[in-house]
């Protein structure tokens, strides 16, 4: 399921990050500047990508901005976020791509 109307509404933090009085993490790519992917986990899509614009989120996306984000999926906990964060890591850079591409990927315009 695709939730177009609260990605394009910037509503995604409030939604969908408490649920049932945990929070839900997320598996995110970026893609930077220099044409490289870089995947994270987080509990706030929007704040991460915006630490990672301003200089103060990971040290390899610092000197590669601005980063755009192109591939978001909720994981549920932390474990399986970081499961899947390491699983995407090991992936080559086209399966990245088509990972992308999914329907696992809750941004619409991502693939475009």
């Amino acid at each position: 399921m695709r939730f177009y109307n609260v990605w394009r509404h910037r509503l995604i933090a409030d939604v969908f990050v408490r649920i049932g009085g945990f929070f839900l993490y997320y598996v995110y790519m970026l893609s930077c500047r220099d044409g490289s992917l870089y995947t994270g986990i987080t509990t706030d899509p929007l704040r991460r990508l915006k630490q990672h614009n301003e200089g103060t989120g990971a040290k390899y996306t610092r000197a590669r901005r601005p980063a755009r984000m192109v591939y978001l999926a909720p994981c549920g906990d932390r474990s399986a976020a970081s499961k899947r964060e390491y699983a995407i890591k090991q992936l080559p850079r086209e399966e990245k791509l088509r990972l992308i591409e999914s329907e696992d990927n809750i941004i619409p315009e991502a693939g475009s």
